[in-house]
């Protein structure tokens, strides 16, 4: 398109320059127009006249364009691009205070008898982290993102966190007994099994996982500093190769402790297609040691209504939670180191003591079951064993062994649990914070490639050259002409038709008065 105004630009003032100067047939006009406006007109001027040669680059031009721009428009793509762009209704729920859960007195009691009641939600919440991958888990997270496409700078939120460590190398071993032959850890927790067993003994086969839990820092084996702890789990597993009847001092045992906590999560999050995708690393922080503090008062107020029973705190316990050791506390509070504080969305995170001790209570009986009659000599609080029968099924105590007991990575389950927590407290957060990010929406672009470039280069590269070369040819007529009337022609550039009276015929008179009117005709036999 380009190329063909230049050339029927050319072509166009062609008509002028080809009279100016000499008397030449009036019927050259119309072929000079007719080849200007397109390839018939091209055709017809090659036909007909065989000694314009600069005008035949012209008229050659304009007929093989006429294959060439098909070709050319094939370079030309419509691509759709999403663009993104600042969205306030675009968010994405953060947590800086949680406060769920519930706390009631059974009684005339305060100190002796709480009962802490978690959310039914964020029961189904951990119970969906247990048994559901991290994809489905992060769908979980409310987000307001109307196009499907939306991306948050990074954010600061309170969240739940987990850690697994091995302490196979901790393990050791003792016989106790004519039956047993031990695996232990240094917290009292074991596991053990007859040399060889018989399926027949007791109705059913060996223990294959114990499992102890704890909320005290100081009863864990690897979290002994984490402040902010909930849970530590430690687990012993018995590596059976697929047969149960193996000798039991063959069988290949390892440990390992994984700890739920709370904390502050850097979260990157983005919503691809309609699915959230989000990244997150902890923060180190700190508990804030003025915080969760005993409440003034209630230290040696009496329990009792006839005020029988005064209590104080428990110096040893060192949980966030103690059935024998509760009273109303301040917040739990975690503190972000200074460099982190400038230009985050939040500086400090808090906790309820509601929150605190209903998720405890909840957490302690997941992992523990005090029924079951085979836990009593391993020390542990729950486990999984075989059944004995041919079916080769498991005894799990409590129900949540199940989820542990099947998975090879249990660093992989206890994330998978955190993040569940997490996208909960979340949701659910006091004043239901949200991170505002950017819409995405897609918009068409027209692009070409290089060889589009190119060829608009070429166009104004033949431009050029058709100019110069109508400038060659109007200096040469005008030294042709005669010296006054080329003298008159210097004054007065501009191109004439110089024809004889006998050719006006050929125009209306109006036609004539129109050419007169502009000066484009000069009648020498007016």
């Amino acid at each position: 398109m380009c190329l063909m105004l230049a050339v029927s630009s050319a072509l166009g003032q062609w008509r002028w320059n080809w009279f100016y100067g000499q008397s030449r047939p009036l019927a050259d006009f119309d072929t000079l127009d007719a080849a200007s406006r397109g390839a018939i007109g091209s055709f017809r001027l090659l036909w007909t006249t065989k000694s314009l040669a600069p005008i035949a680059i012209g008229a050659w031009t304009t007929i093989v364009v006429i294959g060439f721009d098909p070709f050319v428009q094939q370079l030309v793509n419509y691509r759709t691009k999403l663009i993104f762009r600042d969205e306030p209704e675009t968010k994405v729920a953060l947590a800086q205070r949680w406060s769920g859960g519930t706390e009631a007195l059974d009684g005339p009691f305060n100190h002796t008898a709480i009962l802490p009641t978690l959310d039914f939600k964020m029961q189904s919440s951990i119970l969906f982290g247990l048994s559901e991958n991290a994809s489905a888990i992060r769908q979980k997270v409310p987000i307001a993102c109307s196009s499907g496409n939306c991306k948050w700078t990074e954010y600061l939120s309170l969240g739940m966190c987990s850690n697994c460590v091995d302490l196979t190398d901790q393990i050791s071993t003792r016989c106790r007994g004519t039956y047993y032959d031990y695996a232990f850890l240094t917290n009292g927790q074991t596991i053990g099994n007859l040399d060889v067993w018989d399926q027949s003994f007791a109705g059913f086969g060996p223990l294959e996982m114990t499992v102890k839990n704890t909320a005290r820092p100081s009863e864990s084996l690897a979290f002994k500093s984490t402040a902010t702890l909930l849970q530590a789990v430690s687990i012993l597993r018995a590596n059976f190769s697929g047969d149960i009847s193996q000798n039991w001092t063959s069988v290949p045992v390892t440990a390992s402790e994984c700890a739920l906590y709370f904390c502050i999560n850097l979260y990157h999050s983005e919503v691809n297609n309609g699915t959230l995708v989000e990244q997150w690393t902890e923060i180190p922080s700190t508990l804030d040691p003025a915080s969760y503090q005993i409440l003034p008062g209630e230290i040696n107020k009496s329990t009792l209504v006839d005020n029988a029973t005064n209590w104080a705190p428990n110096a040893s316990a060192d949980a966030l939670f103690e059935w024998n050791n509760w009273f109303p506390r301040s917040d739990l509070q975690i503190l972000l180191p200074q460099q982190r504080i400038l230009g985050n969305n939040i500086t400090t995170a808090n906790i309820s003591q509601s929150a605190v001790d209903s998720i405890s209570v909840y957490l302690i009986d997941l992992f523990s079951n005090g029924t079951s009659d085979w836990f009593d000599q391993f020390g542990c609080t729950g486990g999984a064993r075989a059944s004995g029968s041919a079916s080769n099924e498991r005894r799990y105590a409590p129900p949540s062994m199940q989820a542990l007991a099947s998975t090879p990575l249990l660093n992989t389950t206890f994330f998978n649990l955190a993040a569940s927590i997490s996208a909960n407290m979340r949701g659910t957060s006091d004043n239901q914070l949200k991170a505002t990010g950017q819409l995405g929406t897609y918009e068409t672009f027209i692009e070409h490639e290089a060889l589009v470039s190119q060829v608009e280069k070429s166009a104004k590269e033949m431009s050029v050259t058709l100019g110069n070369k109508l400038k060659l040819e109007r200096a040469d007529d005008v030294a042709m002409s005669p010296g006054t009337d080329n003298q008159n022609r210097e004054a007065d550039p501009s191109p004439r038709i110089d024809f004889q009276t006998r050719h006006s015929s050929l125009f209306t008179p109006q036609e004539m008065q129109t050419l007169t009117t502009t000066g484009l005709l000069h009648q020498h036999d007016a």
